[in-house]
């Protein structure tokens, strides 16, 4: 026997030898002969022990010595952590601490880095240098003294600047690898390096003990060094984004489920595929014409399956580990690629060491990347290209294309590329940064790993007279309270270059934002006006920056409306202030002002010096109409617009000071000598002068008066009064002056420039974007496509980044945006601002946690995810796989608001008050002032409502998840209610609904019924989408499809347990919120995001919207095909009272809600007595909350009159905690579902809402019944009530009824012996367990209580009967019947206990 299995072992491992050859060949590079490793010098006369001249520089260069470690505490930001990476490893540290002067640190890296550089150039493995011994203080050194004799008290560890390294310990980088160095070579090769560093006076000085520290550099070098705390860890984490980056661009494909063409052509070069194919790839309704060129690729390997005993071990299906991109010319012939990035071929991730899952693998990642960054890109002709690849992908795995396939008819796939390479201008910028040696102060203070230190927030006085406020894009609102509190903070003049500001939905985000732009481009012209200010607007998604295209459209004349000549564009043929960077061909049409990487689009056809006598004309006609003067060029309209604006500037100044003098009894503190030597001589008119001269201006007193009509600007304190009063009037007026007068700046401009001369190169190509910013104020753009726009030709390089050229980088929905995407983008800016909210819509991140720790570890930045400074970068949104643009702003942010950094804009006026109290309570925890009020417009709707669709959701054909009956309950709901809501809202009806849902499938689904409805043409265009396309939008009605049904074990819509999706969800609508959905997944009972959902949705009775229209379709929109429909009161009420009379077993009724008013109405209690003594078990099932009273959350007093009167004429109730059907089910024949509550709704005819019910009869009900059941036994139960009338119950244990009240709480009898115990419960395990299709739940209750939810057979209720005979030990009856006690209770007792 044991031969055979040997001999099967064996097999197998010939079977699978090629598998075993990639994994291990793939770990390997090819090396050359070990060289001779050897020191012609000598250690003592290289290496001499001076520590006087290691002191004398230590002190020069270094730190001040700390006493103690308390103090060493204070002096560390003063210094840089050194921690374990790739270059060295730190031991464990007894007697110092792991920080230095960053000179220091950067040298440390530079001898490890040399270390390893020398040992490749050797031939050698590659080994870390090891860190001994750093920082002491006064106390370490008098500590070690006691221990080392040697140890000097006046060591030069004390001052930061010195480090000891071991010559005899090293660490292995790869431990694979077979050759080994002894610790005498390699001390040799460390000594090579330290000598050849001396010798290029890097070094001052290195003991025996190869102690290195002080080193002659330029003093201001040392400084800057020291400024700069984080030059070195800059590049590890740089190191960290990019791979993150590199990692999800080498994403696995799933080939098998793509359209492909197959070609097997033994191992000859594939040169194209038949023109007929084409068409498979490229369906004909997708392509653009016949003869572009497209873009494809190719697999030309197959990692197959291993296989073990007959199985598979791992992935059954063939999998593609390396992927050449390629172009398909019309004709079917392959052609390199015209993009050199695209030229690179791609190694799978997943198949990669180290990975994330210990997957097999065909080579390391390391070797690759060294392999990738040499790869020729310039080879155009096809066979040398693909023979190159071939040899790349061999001296990575050391196997061909061939080795790696099938054995007998290998395998090439051809399929259709994917949206490739858009993350590769990112990736650029990486690399760039990667060997710049340049500073960039914006970026390097974002991805600092320290808080920056606080400032105090503005007090009142420097809100509300904030002399640096010069500017408003809007004139028709002021600037709200805490919109004018961020902006104090923001202008601040020790304001830190990153301002992140943390803006719920509805809080004025945008209004921010534009005033900040406004601000900065009237301080551009005033203070230098020949230098424009280059400001870009940037996100990570488009429909992030389709939002923003919008907040900077200009709102164009109406027939209605006159023109505004001021608020128009003196420029022909514009509308907009934004430029939008996209080089998108299909956004052309819909975006004219766009500006592509060739040049083309709207600079080129713009910026052109031949219109220039158009643009003058043009330009004058408006200016010299409007200011009713005859200036006759652009440079006298300048002069003539400066000096008004200054003016207006120094108005406002006055209007400031006189305010602040009447409210605070003093002006506004000036800051410079001169100001205040001047102020000495001014004399102000009165506060009443000035508001008296303001008001003469009938525009802004008109505006006024319109706006002092709300209370909330209605008598306010001096000071806000007068910011009230200066936003719409001279601040609204120097923005629009500011406009006009870098609309004549850009014809000065296009006069003076040679068109024809301009390069790409720097100076050139700096003056266009700065022209351009003169017409259009922001570039608008991805973080995917600004790299592409912020390079020049430079010192050979036609790709090199305009460092520090963007004036203003704002980065709006900043809580999307995924760190690695837009990490690089902040060294082309000076400054930056980032708007968003944590709280909403996260980024889409692209690598796992594992992938994410795997680079963390890579790089020496973190040794484990225990590790402190892993927590650090968790926190801080750092991480790739967890982290934000915005959390990392917030680190950077100077000020700091209710104790979370970053300014926080409180004052929400989209949604209504109700609707915006769900996101308020529990996200924002009470942090928002709601503004809107409760007003509807559209009456018949309430401000929430909710609509029960008894629908099943189902996985669609991609995975994503669906539900048809909501989604034709949506659609149907729009055709009954469109031209209602059209008529209160004066708009079409794709202008008033959007309809969200969290899954693509969803969307899909209800978007093609709407296509399909009789409405079709009034539905397009209206916002069908998943939530997170929704994000910055808004809308009067948002529909909510939940999709999920109760029998799904989680909801997407509470991912992770968090409220993002539900906030943006609700915080979309303006006037209502509807949620369409199976009603009974909320449970208002549970902490959760949909529990408080639910709580909130469920408060009021009135909030359900009737779903009578469910039913009322010639074909229901539920599972049901109807024998027949009740439509009317009486129907119901009719049906119900006979269904008292015709039921002989069971009657089952699900009222949501219960009221005695409708059972006395319907005179329903002699017929429940009289079902339920002819022996009728009669159940009804509410929910048992629905009833309470919103505000008190007491049972109001007809639920409570009528759930005593069902009990106490022998009806079961069942109160489950979310319940939402209104069913009736007579024995298994008759099952009637709808939208009426049986047991609650109002029969007086003034108020009966007209609801509608589908009957369906055997056989076709049974089934549905059985399944109702079920549903109902899936709830959770809160209680029991049962009170079982004299009449028809005898007070013996009778099998199935529970008769016993108060069983367990009565004296404790026990006459049960061992035996009869182990004889009860093998009678109990003969029964087995039937019910096995169970919620989630429920099996987790069944890991302690095997039988819970099982039904009570005879059988087991007759051994009950006996156990009841022997104990009322509520403990035995649960060990013995393996159920919990709750549901013992329910059955012997009648009612639950608890």
């Amino acid at each position: 026997m044991m031969k055979k299995i040997i001999c099967s072992i064996g097999l197998i491992v010939a079977a699978c030898s090629v598998a075993v050859i990639c994994s291990s060949c793939g770990k390997k590079e090819e090396r050359g002969e070990l060289k001779r490793i050897w020191y012609n010098g000598s250690y003592n006369r290289d290496f001499k022990d001076l520590n006087d001249v290691h002191l004398a520089e230590a002190k020069r260069i270094g730190i001040k010595p700390a006493s103690n470690r308390e103090e060493a505490e204070k002096v560390k930001k003063e210094m840089e952590e050194i921690e374990t990476n790739e270059y060295y490893e730190v031991e464990k540290l007894t007697h110092s601490i792991p920080y230095l002067i960053p000179s220091a640190a950067q040298l440390l890296e530079d001898i490890g880095h040399n270390f390893q550089d020398s040992l490749r150039n050797l031939n050698a493995s590659v080994y870390k240098i090891k860190v001994t011994s750093v920082t002491r203080t006064v106390d370490d050194v008098k500590n070690l003294k006691k221990r080392n004799t040697n140890s000097s008290q006046n060591s030069a560890h004390r001052y930061g600047t010195t480090f000891d390294v071991s010559w005899a310990r090293y660490t292995k980088v790869d431990e694979s690898d077979t050759l080994n160095i002894d610790k005498d070579r390699l001390k040799m090769v460390l000594a090579m390096v330290l000598r050849d560093l001396k010798r290029e006076a890097l070094l001052c000085q290195t003991r025996t003990q190869a102690r290195l520290f002080s080193y002659n550099r330029p003093g201001k070098e040392i400084e800057r060094d020291n400024k700069r705390l984080t030059d070195r860890m800059d590049k590890k984490l740089l190191k960290y984004w990019k791979n993150c980056l590199l990692d999800a661009e080498r994403r696995s494909r799933s080939l098998k489920k793509e359209a492909r063409v197959t070609l097997r052509i033994g191992d000859k070069v594939p040169e194209f595929i038949l023109r007929k194919d084409i068409p498979l790839l490229f369906p004909k309704g997708k392509q653009k014409t016949d003869d572009e060129k497209r873009k494809i690729q190719i697999a030309p390997c197959v990692f197959l399956p291993e296989y073990e005993n007959g199985w598979a071990s791992g992935q059954n299906t063939p999998e593609y580990p390396f992927l050449i991109s390629a172009t398909l010319l019309p004709d079917g012939t392959f052609q390199v690629c015209d993009n050199k990035s695209e030229r690179i071929p791609v190694f799978v991730r997943k198949f990669l060491s180290p990975n994330a899952r210990n997957d097999r693998t065909i080579a390391s990642l390391s070797n690759v990347d060294r392999l990738l960054s040499e790869f020729d890109t310039e080879e155009t002709d096809w066979k040398i290209y693909w023979s190159a690849c071939e040899k790349l992908f061999q001296d990575a795995t050391g196997l061909t294309f061939r080795e790696m396939n099938y054995a007998d008819k290998p395998e090439i796939i051809v399929v259709k590329a994917p949206g490739r390479g858009m993350a590769q201008k990112i990736i650029n910028l990486y690399d760039k940064l990667l060997e710049s040696k340049s500073s960039h102060p914006l970026l390097e203070l974002l991805i600092r790993k320290k808080l920056e230190t606080l400032l105090p927030v503005p007090d009142r006085q420097q809100v509300y007279c904030n002399k640096d406020h010069w500017a408003q894009m809007s004139g028709e609102f002021p600037l709200s309270v805490s919109q004018r509190e961020t902006l104090a903070m923001y202008t601040d003049p020790d304001c830190s270059d990153i301002f992140a500001v943390n803006g719920p939905p509805g809080t004025g985000k945008t209004t921010f934002l534009q005033t900040v732009i406004a601000n900065r481009i009237v301080h551009a012209v005033l203070e230098h006006p020949d230098d424009p200010d280059i400001i870009v607007a940037s996100s990570a998604n488009n429909q992030a920056i389709t939002n923003i295209l919008k907040d900077f459209k200009i709102e164009q004349p109406s027939g209605d409306k006159p023109a505004n000549l001021l608020t128009l564009r003196w420029l022909p043929g514009l509308d907009t202030l934004g430029l939008y960077l996209s080089g998108k061909d299909e956004q052309k049409d819909q975006y004219k002002m766009m500006f592509n990487t060739k040049g083309e689009g709207f600079p080129n056809d713009y910026d052109d010096p031949a219109r220039l006598e158009e643009y003058r004309g043009f330009y004058l006609e408006h200016f010299n109409r409007f200011f009713q003067t005859s200036c006759r060029d652009e440079v006298a309209c300048q002069r003539f617009l400066r000096r008004q604006m200054r003016k207006m500037r120094d108005e406002i100044g006055t209007c400031l000071n006189v305010a602040s003098l009447k409210q605070y009894g003093k002006e506004m503190a000036d800051k410079g000598f001169l100001s205040k030597l001047l102020r000495k001589f001014q004399k102000h008119p009165s506060y009443e002068d000035v508001i008296c001269g303001w008001e003469q201006t009938e525009d802004f007193k008109a505006c006024y008066d319109k706006l002092v009509a709300n209370p909330e600007y209605n008598a306010l304190p001096y000071t806000e009064d007068m910011a009230v009063r200066l936003d719409i009037s001279y601040r609204y007026l120097l923005f629009w002056y500011a406009i006009h007068d870098r609309e004549a700046e850009f014809i000065r401009r296009l006069a003076g420039c040679d068109k024809e001369g301009e390069t790409r190169g720097r100076e050139d190509y700096t003056e266009r974007l700065k022209r351009l910013a003169c017409v259009m104020p922001v570039f608008i753009s991805t973080f995917h496509s600004l790299p592409k726009y912020m390079v020049c030709a430079d010192n050979g390089e036609w790709d090199a980044p305009l460092y520090d050229a963007i004036d203003l980088l704002i980065v709006d929905e900043s809580g999307q945006v995924s760190p690695e995407l837009a990490i690089p983008s902040f060294s082309l800016a000076k400054q930056a601002i980032l708007v968003g909210d944590v709280e909403q819509i996260e980024p889409i991140w692209s690598i796992s946690d594992e992938y994410s720790s795997i680079n963390l570890k890579r790089f020496g930045l973190v040794s484990s995810e225990s590790d402190d400074r892993y927590a650090f970068l968790h926190e801080n949104g750092f991480l790739s796989s967890s982290g934000s643009i915005m959390k990392m702003a917030r680190k950077s942010c100077s000020f700091e608001v209710a104790g979370e950094r970053g300014a926080f804009l409180t004052e929400h006026r989209r949604c209504l008050d109700p609707i915006i109290a769900y996101c308020n309570d529990y996200v924002y925890h009470g942090r928002l002032l709601p503004k809107k009020g409760n007003k509807v417009k559209y009456k018949d709707l309430p401000p929430k409502g909710y609509v029960h669709v008894n629908g099943v959701s189902e996985k669609g054909a991609t995975g994503s998840v669906l539900n048809r009956a909501e989604a034709a309950a949506i659609v149907s709901w729009l055709e009954t209610e469109k031209d209602k809501l059209e008529s209160a809202y004066k708009e079409p009806i794709r202008k008033i609904v959007a309809v969200v849902t969290p899954f693509k499938a969803q969307e899909e689904i209800i978007r093609s019924l709407a296509e399909q409805s009789p409405e079709a043409e009034a539905f397009a265009g209206m916002t069908i989408g998943t939530v997170h396309s929704l994000q910055g939008a808004q809308c009067p009605v948002v529909i909510f499809s939940s999709v999920n049904s109760p029998g799904d074990a989680s909801y997407f819509m509470e991912q992770g347990g968090k409220y993002n999706m539900l906030n943006v969800a609700v915080s979309r609508a303006q006037y209502h919120f509807l949620v369409f959905g199976n009603m009974n997944i909320f449970h208002p009972e549970r902490n959760t995001p949909v529990g408080n959902l639910a709580k909130w949705l469920f408060d009021d009775p009135a909030n359900e919207v009737s779903g009578n229209f469910i039913y009322r379709q010639k074909e229901p929109l539920c599972r049901y095909q109807p024998a027949e429909r009740l439509s009317t009161l009486k129907e119901h009420t009719g049906l119900l009272r006979q269904a008292f009379k015709d039921a002989t077993k069971r009657l089952l009724i699900v009222s949501p809600f219960i009221s005695i008013q409708a059972i006395e109405h319907d005179n329903l209690i002699p017929l429940m007595r009289e079902a339920v003594e002819r022996g009728v078990e009669v159940v009804v099932y509410s929910d048992f909350r629905l009833d309470c009273d919103k505000q008190t959350g007491v049972l109001r007093k007809e639920a409570v009159a009528g759930r005593k009167a069902l009990t106490e004429n022998g009806v079961k109730l069942i109160l489950l905690k979310g319940i939402h059907n209104k069913s009736l089910a007579i024995d298994d024949s008759v099952l009637v579902e709808g939208s009426f509550n049986w047991l609650s709704a109002r029969r007086n005819g003034s108020y009966s809402r007209h609801e509608c019910s589908v009957k369906l009869i055997s056989p076709e009900a049974a089934k549905h019944i059985s399944n109702l059941r079920k549903e109902l036994g899936a709830i959770e139960p809160e209680s029991v009530l049962f009170e079982p009338i004299p009449v028809s119950v005898t007070k013996q244990v009778q099998v199935g009824n529970k008769i016993c009240p108060g069983f367990f709480d009565a004296d404790p009898v026990n006459n049960c012996t061992d035996e009869d115990l182990a004889g009860f419960k093998e009678r109990i395990r003969q029964l087995g367990i039937k019910k096995t299709d169970v919620s989630e739940s429920i099996m987790r209750v069944r890991k302690q209580y095997p039988r819970h939810y099982e039904t009570w057979s005879d059988e087991e209720c007759r051994i009950l009967q006996e156990f009841m005979q022997k104990t009322n030990d509520l403990n035995l009856f649960c060990s013995c019947f393996q159920r919990t006690p709750g549901s013992i209770r329910i059955k012997v007792e009648g009612m639950n206990q608890n």
